[in-house]
């Protein structure tokens, strides 16, 4: 993954394994930025699932 999507992504795992810890189970990644097809006005698809959340 490029800069600077792993960058913000890092930063983003880190304040939620701070903010959730354990309830943290998933941080995926899709569209075109996991499959490196991203161009440079891309946006970055997440999908963030933590334990107890509606």
């Amino acid at each position: 993954m490029a800069e600077p999507y792993r960058s913000i992504l890092k930063a983003l795992l880190e304040a939620l394994r701070k903010r959730f810890g354990d309830k943290l189970i998933s941080l995926v990644v899709y569209g075109s930025v996991a499959r490196g097809e991203f161009r440079r006005d891309s946006d970055l698809d997440i999908l963030v699932i933590i334990e107890g959340l509606p």
